[in-house]
């Protein structure tokens, strides 16, 4: 990451499961990312679902203690939660990606969303006594897949310490039809983003109704990162935006995802000052 041009690095479960880290893991992992010159960004956290908390909450409690214990460990402050699962062993184990999976959109009922507060709000209490803030990853198998539904979750759970992190691509990669658009999703959640996953898919409607998708790189798929910086840039977003990719050459694609959107962000800047140095009439 350090030769893609890179300062900070972001621990996902994907690859580094935080709550089953052990002290040497944690020692270990410091030690390298700090010998490569990088910093922690955060980490990412997923698995939190309302029904693995159902169905064993002392189990679920433990888990979030142990991750966000390991977190804190590592120096990481901002935490992304996601209340959606991944196959076993994660991407990279060869299992069937959760968005090839041909389900349905999740349920949005009041009781659904009702269930996901009560997730987000215990973990963002034990979050705030570790001096943490969590985001909450949007995504296609979970019911924080619109803009809507993940603000309704952060309202209803009734915690200052709760951020959204509006990973457009997991909703764009659904195989059913796509709840709303990528732009109105995130104009809606833009006031509440700090910390923001971004990637890119193709994605191929159906005669069906159903709809095919791949990886794109960034600035080649179906969502224009050069407006969605814009609308976030217009909300006063500052925080971190964490390059992702499934496939091939991972490190190519972080690379030319950064060049793209420093270019993007660098332009702005410059547009901007030049509208400050001009007179008004």
């Amino acid at each position: 990451m350090r030769d893609m041009g890179y300062d900070w690095v972001d621990l996902s479960d994907i690859f580094v499961p935080m709550s089953t880290l052990t002290e040497a893991d944690i020692a270990r992992i410091g030690r390298l990312v700090s010998d490569a010159g990088l910093q922690i960004a955060g980490a990412s956290v997923i698995g939190l679902t309302p029904a693995s908390r159902a169905d064993d909450p002392a189990a679920f409690t433990a888990n979030i203690s142990r991750a966000l214990d390991n977190a804190a460990a590592l120096g990481i402050s901002l935490v992304s939660i996601g209340l959606h699962g991944t196959p076993p062993g994660g991407i990279a184990s060869g299992a069937r990606p959760p968005w090839l999976i041909q389900g349905e959109a999740p349920d949005h009922s009041d009781a659904a969303l009702q269930a996901a507060a009560e997730v987000v709000a215990e973990v963002a209490d034990a979050a705030a006594s570790r001096g943490q803030s969590i985001h909450l990853e949007m995504a296609e198998s979970s019911v924080l897949d619109t803009g809507a539904s993940a603000v309704g979750v952060r309202a209803l759970s009734g915690r200052s310490n709760v951020g959204i992190n509006p990973d457009l691509a997991n909703m764009v990669r659904a195989p059913w039809p796509m709840q709303e658009s990528w732009k109105t999703t995130l104009q809606t959640v833009a006031p509440h983003v700090e910390y923001w996953h971004v990637k890119n898919c193709h994605r191929i409607e159906l005669e069906s109704g159903r709809a095919a998708s791949t990886h794109a790189g960034l600035a080649e798929g179906a969502i224009d990162y050069r407006l969605g910086t814009g609308i976030l840039a217009d909300a006063g977003f500052d925080g971190f935006i964490v390059v992702e990719h499934y496939g091939g050459d991972a490190l190519w694609f972080a690379e030319t995802a950064r060049t793209h959107l420093e270019a993007i962000l660098r332009g702005r800047a410059e547009r901007d000052a030049r509208t400050l140095s001009t007179p008004s009439k």
